[in-house]
């Protein structure tokens, strides 16, 4: 049974895609950053400081299959990250990819826990 209601995930999809185009100019000096993007591709990172030490990031990438448009992948990475010292950092992230037609033997969705040390130079 799929869990996911595709009209729904849609919706959202088609959400990030209008972030990607919104977001960037209200917070891009500030809060997020944009990179270069190819043709499909659409993407948004916002970082906020809560505390001086403390930082949230976001990040959402949708890969989208121009010829296909049922055809796509979405990255969605979120982090805190906290300062130990001046030169120290840790760090925890969970990383959710998805896509709709992954290689036969593999699910659609991959959830990763990540906890990582972080060296600021």
């Amino acid at each position: 049974m799929n869990c996911i209601n595709h009209g729904k995930l849609k919706l959202f999809l088609f959400v990030l895609f209008l972030a990607g185009l919104i977001v960037y100019p209200v917070f891009g000096q500030e809060g997020s950053e944009k990179k270069e993007e190819s043709e499909g591709e659409k993407s948004v990172k916002l970082s906020f400081d809560i505390t001086p030490s403390t930082r949230l990031t976001q990040q959402e990438i949708l890969f989208l299959n121009m010829e296909n448009l049922e055809k796509y992948r979405l990255d969605s990475y979120s982090s805190i990250s906290v300062s130990i010292s001046r030169y120290l950092a840790r760090k925890t992230s969970l990383q959710l990819n998805y896509g709709t037609h992954p290689l036969p033997g593999y699910k659609n969705t991959d959830l990763f826990l990540l906890s990582s040390l972080v060296i600021k130079i």
